[in-house]
This record gives C-alpha cells, structure tokens and sequence, in this order.
C-alpha cells in the first residue's frame, strides 16, 4: 500500500509538468545506447553516485591535517571520535540502478565517444570522439591561434622564475611570496571544449584548464590586483534582484525601445594591446597603488602583459599559442575582459551625441533604453570603435525583452514588469534528489530556485504561477513535495527566527571532507562541539566518471603525489611524496642509485646493499594531493598498510587511525 501510495503521489506531483525530458540527454553520437545507460545521463553530470568503500584514508589525512593548531588532549579527542566514527561506518546503499551500473561500465569502456555537459541548458551531450575532436580542430583553426613546434611549458616557467626572482632579489617581494607564487613542475594549460547546442551545426565553446598549471597562482594574484580597478559605481546588473528592483522603477517613453547588445565572443576577441594600455593608465592614475601591491606599477605592467601573450594549451597532442585575446577559463580573463569593456562602455556613451537614457552591461550582454530613432546609429557607433568588438542585437517583440535570467515586460503605461526568463535551450534539471550530496546542497537548490522568483518577479500573480512551476520541475528532478514545502516554509520565516549554523567568527577553523550518507552528519555533529566548521564535497560525480574532454596528464609530468616504486627482485616497494613532477623525482632517484648515494637515498641504498635493481618501468602514482602536509600524512598512511615498504616514516601517525587502515 505504502508504495502504491508513494507511485500515486508521485504522479499526481508529476501531473501538468513542464519539463520534456527528453532534452536532457542529446546523442549526437551515431551509436545506440542502453537503455541503462541514457537512463544514468538523464541525472545529469552533477549527479554523484554513492561511494562503493567509504575514502577513510583520505578523511583521515584531511582530519589530521585540521588537528595543527589544536591544544593536544582536544585533538586526541576529535581523533578518538572521528575514529570511532569511521569504524562503525556504513557504505551506503547504492544510488542507481543494475542497470544503470551496467550503463555505467559500458560508457566507460567505449573509447569512440566524448560525455559532456551543454554549453548552456544542463544537457548532456553524446559526441563520436572523431567529431568532437573535428569541432574543436575547426574551432582552433578558425580562430586566433597558432601551431607550436614544441612544447613551451618550460621556458615559460623559466620566464615567470626570472621575473619572480627579480622582485624578490630587489626586495620588492618578500620569500613567502615568493615562494607562494613561484611555478613548480606541473602539465601545460588544456584545451577543450562544451558544445553550443542552441547553435547551428552545434559548435564549441573553448576553454582552457588553467588550474594547477605553472602559472596559475600568479595569474590569480594579478588579476585579484587588477580587481581593484573593476567599478561598479552606477551599476545595476550585478544582480538579478537589484537589477529587477532597478528596471521596475523605470519608465519607456512612447519614442524609446527596449533593446540588448551582445558582444560575438568576448574573450577570444579582447584586444590585448589595446587593454595593456588602459590597465597602464589606471595604474600610473592610482595614488593607493602602493597598499595593493609592493611591486611597482612598471613591474606589475610587465608581468600582466606577460601572462596575456603567454597563452598557450595543449589539444591532441598538439601545443598551441592563442595570439589574441584571453583563454575562457584563464584566472585573470575575465578582470581583463571586465576592464577593456569598462573603457569601451565610456568610449561608447560619451562619443555619441544621443546616448541610450539607460545602459546596463553584464559582462558582455547590455541592456539599454534608447530612442528608436538613434538605435541603428548608435548600433553602427557601437560596433566601430574596435573592429574586433562586435554586437548583436535584439530589440523588444510585443513589449517583452529577455535580459540574462529576467524577461523584461513593458506595460501600457511605460512600466516595466519583471518575469524569470529561461532560454530555449534551458531544461529544467537540476541536481537529482537521489545524487550523493549532502541534504542541506538539495535545500539549497530549492531556496536559489524560490528566492530567485521572489527577487525577480514583480507581480503577484506571475510570482504564484512561478512558484507552482518550481515545485512541479522538482518533482521532475526527483524531489518530494513535502521536501520542498518544508523548505519554502522555512524560507518565508522572518529572518531573524532563523537558526543559521553558517554563522562563524573568522578565526573559526575549517575542514572539507568527501561525504558519505549517514557517516558526513555524525562527524559534523562531532566537528561542530569542536566549534569546527564542516563541508562537504561530492567526489563520485557522473561528470568525473565519464567526461573526459581533455587530454590526460602524462604519468612524468604528474606533480603533487604521493608514488610507489617496486623492486624488480624482490618484492620491496618504496613509497614517496613529491609536489614536483613523477619525471623530475625519479631522475633524482636514478642518479642517487647511479652515484652510489647511499646515505642520502633509501632507494640507493637498497639496491647497493642488495645487488638488487628497481622496477622503473612498474612505478606509478597512488595518490595525489596539493597540499603538503596532507601529502606526508597519505605518503604515510600508505606506507604503514603496504608492510614492505623501504622508505622511512615522514609523519608520526597517532596510533588511534590505524584500525581504520584496513592492514593485512
């Protein structure tokens, strides 16, 4: 009966939904896929399946890792806790079905096809692997790009060394700095790219993988300079609530139109020599220069325009320059397309005798209030001041214009009414209720959909009629009604009856572990007497499994890892911790066997006390971790389950975690 019911209630939640299904899952692939498998796509690539063992070594080495700073006997006891914890703990119950494992097992098999989610809309999109590479072939090679004879990721390096060096010898920055932004051996910049499916013959979108790239940490430190210089005085469109609030209180004359612009591809178009110039000026024209940065303004000039000419990736195998514009995907593109548009906007709007009454940009989408009259001259005037920056344009059709996520709606009177607007290639899936995440990220994603309708929508019945759409999409998204009425309810409570467990001083520590149903709420509770905060990251996602646009990482030029080298005869391993590159590591340990350096290296010394030679060609990476006291701690842990290790113990391991270790 129970289930009768449940079915019964599901339907009638269902009844009059909106959303199409099919949509969600698009296969361009040419192949015919199982039933399981378009099944498992239709969760989306958000969706995180539950972990088949539970990651203890990892929460172990995240949790030991929080414990410094921690007086002693309370560290004892957050260990002994989370200990106990992990012991007793559960897997969880599979999320998906038979079927759809086996869908899962056969998608990552199948080598000849590309997994990845839309440009826009949450789709999932099935591509032959020989057309997705084609796509982004045609888009490199009809774009401001060039082939690269070999790969630059090392002179690059040097260069940026040279430039840190510098500063750092003239005391311009001190040797924490330095090191904090100093390149180590880590892989090229990857290029790939998300199919546009809105657009005719489904091209790409580039982006560029800069995370742990060689020049990732200065890039983020530029740019987060560079955001000083972002105003956004005057501005109403950095926010749909305040947008909505500003647009209502406007009024269109009966000779003006509501119109947007829309710069054709921003980034890949920005002028970088043009942009070094206005990033020059607002540098030489900033008297609080000096309580940004210590690196004066001819240093700090030379090294962002070395960062926006040094852009290069790798794509099948192939290095590549950009030789304009910025990498979507980059740390400090998007301050720097922010800072040529700024200037643009100015050029625009005081070198035209009849400016817009109302312009309002985000990004590169621009929203005005112009008199008919003046708009294709203004248009013209527009897309002449720079012949790489273009616009689109779409005036109002019956009154109503669309402007990112808000539909603007002029009345009789001239007033503006205020709706949600979702493009044509929007689908209306979210997170799946049943994905591996934490119940407070499922809440959330019902309060963003209802706050954003409260924020946005003017009137009172478009904003009834917007509220029931939610709840019937997230009954389609496998939410339970009496969830989401629980979490509308709680967020019509005034504020202030609110409990928040957010709130935190600054100086509250922090932790982020995998989560695990069942077992992620008890160590919470437990961080939580310890007045430590606690998140949760989802590792298992669909996306992670089977979206593999970029090229993989060479095994040499991993960095960050923990790895393991066997002998070739006997049946010893050693097991080490490098943030450099596998390839740079092993050399070392090469030449220590090579010159006898016995004292200095256990790997040496094995091999000459034995007669014995390591299995070079069998050595592999077993672990990876940026940060390096929770490096040791995992090189540790490893070290102490595998009882023929020759390396010595970097990290004193209390001896509370070793029944979770799981030792033969």
């Amino acid at each position: 009966y129970d289930r009768l019911k449940l079915r019964k209630d599901k339907i009638e939640e269902n009844e009059g939904s909106p959303v199409d299904k099919d949509r969600w899952v698009m296969n361009l692939s040419g192949k015919e896929l199982s039933e399981g498998a378009l099944s498992l796509l239709s969760k989306g690539m958000k969706f995180s399946l539950s972990q088949k063992q539970i990651p203890k070594e990892e929460i172990i080495a995240k949790v030991e890792s929080s414990m410094k700073g921690i007086d002693r006997p309370e560290a004892d006891n957050i260990r002994a806790k989370v200990s106990l914890t992990l012991q007793q703990a559960q897997t969880p119950k599979d999320n998906i079905s038979k079927a759809e494992r086996r869908g899962l097992n056969e998608l990552k098999k199948d080598k000849d096809i590309t997994i990845l989610p839309a440009d826009k809309g949450r789709a999932t999109v099935i591509l032959s692997k020989a057309d997705y590479i084609k796509k982004c072939k045609e888009h490199i090679e009809s774009g401001p790009y060039e082939t690269l004879k070999r790969d630059p990721t090392e002179s690059i390096k040097r260069e940026c060394l040279k430039k840190l060096k510098s500063l750092k010898d003239r005391n311009i920055i001190d040797q924490s700095l330095y090191y904090k932004l100093k390149p180590t051996d880590s892989p090229a910049p990857r290029f790939y790219g998300l199919p546009k499916i809105h657009k005719q013959g489904i091209p790409i979108r580039p982006i560029v993988s800069y995370t742990g790239t060689p020049l990732y940490k200065i890039s983020k430190h530029i740019a987060n300079i560079l955001t000083t210089y972002v105003s956004r005085e005057g501005r109403h469109s950095e926010n749909s609530k305040i947008f909505s609030e500003y647009v209502r209180k406007l009024k269109v004359k009966e000779d003006e139109i509501l119109v947007s612009f829309d710069v054709t591809s921003l980034y890949t178009n920005v002028p970088i020599k043009e942009t070094l110039v206005i990033i020059k000026t607002l540098m030489e024209n900033d008297a609080d220069l000096q309580n940004k940065t210590n690196i004066p303004p001819k240093d700090l000039l030379d090294i962002t325009e070395f960062l926006l000419t040094k852009t290069w990736f790798l794509f099948d195998g192939t290095f590549f320059k950009q030789t304009d514009g910025v990498a979507m995907g980059g740390p400090a593109s998007s301050v720097v397309a922010e800072l040529y548009m700024q200037n643009h906007d100015n050029r625009a709007l005081t070198t035209f005798e009849n400016s817009p009454r109302i312009y309002e940009r985000f990004v590169d989408d621009i929203v005005s209030i112009i008199k008919r009259e003046n708009l294709e001259q203004f248009h013209n005037h527009m897309n002449a001041l720079h012949p790489k920056i273009q616009f689109t344009i779409e005036e109002e059709s019956d009154g109503e214009l669309p402007f990112l996520d808000t539909l603007l709606k002029r009345k009789p009177d001239g007033t503006i009414s205020v709706l949600v607007y979702r493009k044509p290639t929007h689908t209306d899936q979210y997170l799946n209720y049943y994905s591996n995440h934490p119940a407070k990220t499922k809440d959330a994603v019902v309060s963003a959909l209802f706050r954003r309708a409260k924020d946005i929508i003017s009137d009172k019945d478009d904003l009834e009629k917007e509220n029931e759409r939610i709840v019937k999409v997230l009954c389609d998204n496998d939410f339970k009604k009496r969830d989401i009425t629980k979490v509308k309810k709680k967020m019509d409570r005034p504020r202030n009856d609110q409990q928040s467990d957010d709130a935190a001083d600054d100086e509250q520590k922090f932790i982020s572990l995998p989560y695990i149903k069942g077992t992620s709420e008890t160590l919470k509770r437990i961080f939580a007497t310890h007045k430590i905060k606690c998140s949760f990251y989802s590792k298992e996602t669909l996306r992670k499994h089977l979206s593999k646009p970029k090229d993989l990482v060479e095994l040499d030029k991993k960095s960050n890892v923990v790895y393991k080298i066997p002998c070739k005869d006997c049946n010893v391993s050693y097991i080490g911790e490098t943030k450099r590159s596998f390839k740079v590591r092993t050399n070392e340990h090469k030449r220590a066997v090579k010159n006898q350096d016995v004292d200095k290296n256990e790997i040496a010394d094995h091999c000459w006390k034995n007669d014995h030679e390591m299995n070079w060609e069998e050595r592999k990476v077993i672990d990876a971790e940026p940060y390096i006291y929770a490096r040791k701690i995992k090189e540790t842990i490893h070290s102490i389950k595998d009882k023929n290790h020759i390396n010595s113990i970097s990290y004193n391991l209390p001896e509370i975690w070793i029944p979770n270790l799981n030792l033969n």
